[in-house]
């Protein structure tokens, strides 16, 4: 974090999670995770999550694609079963077998996949960082990865909700009704009084 005075919802879309990002991923039909694309066409096969709204929405997608570009049809599936989506994708990678998109990751596992040699850089697409940027504003900066590139895509966002002991806030010396938690410098200062008063015995700590 860059700046721990901003809105604590605005770093929770990162920090927890909670924003699945698209990636574009290397597979065995050509390309490379060094920042460049691939000099090959081939088989264009994405994942999307298995709920069952994004599986229409995904077939929709699809077939409206394939419709209007014969060259390049694309196919669709449910990412398969295990214990997360993230160690399917790692596994995939190692294997070879990844699909060219995914929908359906957590932007904080990117770089563990970056690692693996399995992503290209956006950035490296046709104006793949001015639509990164148009698209996502001021918050696309924190999907970049340590080296300054994109290879994730954030477009979608769950609901966060925090909740918190209206009676320990009391015993704290906070107010319970309007508590102070809208900043991550709110968040730590009302944890630390939390637990210095011993209204709590810990406070969950912010990364």
């Amino acid at each position: 974090m860059t700046s721990i005075g901003r809105p604590l919802t605005a770093g929770l879309l990162a920090i927890l999670l909670v924003v699945a990002a698209a990636i574009y991923v290397v597979d065995d039909d050509g390309g490379s995770g060094s920042g460049t694309t691939a000099q090959t066409r081939g088989r264009i096969t994405i994942w999307t999550s298995n709920n069952a709204e994004e599986v229409a929405w995904g077939n929709q997608m699809v077939a409206a694609w394939n419709s209007s570009h014969s060259d390049q049809k694309i196919t669709a599936q449910e990412i398969p079963a295990g214990k997360s989506s993230e160690e399917v994708l790692g596994a995939a990678i190692t294997a070879g077998n990844a699909p060219r998109l995914i929908f359906n990751t957590s932007p904080a596992s990117v770089s563990q996949f970056q690692k693996q040699g399995g992503l290209v850089a956006l950035d490296s697409l046709d104006d793949g960082t001015s639509y990164v940027e148009d698209r996502s504003g001021t918050a696309a900066g924190q999907y970049k990865s340590n080296d300054g590139k994109y290879f994730q895509l954030p477009w979608k966002s769950n609901p966060v909700m925090i909740f918190y002991d209206k009676k320990a806030f009391a015993k704290a010396g906070l107010d319970p009704d309007r508590p102070e938690l809208a900043t991550y410098d709110q968040f730590l200062t009302s944890s630390r009084k939390l637990v210095a008063t011993q209204a709590a015995k810990f406070a969950p700590p912010i990364a």
